[in-house]
C-alpha cells in the first residue's frame, strides 16, 4: 500500500495491479482457511476463532484502504 501511495506516472498502474493482486491473494487465502476450519475439531474451531474476525477484518479495510488510493489516483 505504501508502495502504491508514493506511485507516479507509468508506476501507478502496476503498482495498482500488484497491491490488488496481494488484496487478491490474502482474500483466497483466508476462504482457504475457511475450507479448512470445516473439517477442524471444537479445540481448533475455538482456536481460530479470532483470527477469523481479524482477518475479515483487515482484509475489509485493505480493500477500501486500495479503493481510495486508487480513487484519489485517478
Amino acid at each position: 500500500m505504501a508502495d502504491l501511495r508514493e506511485a507516479t506516472g507509468d508506476q501507478l498502474e502496476e503498482e495498482c495491479l500488484c497491491a490488488t493482486g496481494a488484496v487478491d491473494n490474502a482474500f483466497q487465502a483466508y476462504l482457504d482457511l475457511l475450507d479448512d476450519l470445516r473439517l477442524a475439531n471444537e479445540e481448533q474451531l475455538e482456536a481460530y476463532h479470532d483470527a477469523r474476525h481479524e482477518n475479515a477484518s483487515n482484509l475489509k479495510r485493505l480493500r477500501q484502504e486500495l479503493a481510495e488510493i486508487i480513487g484519489k489516483q485517478g
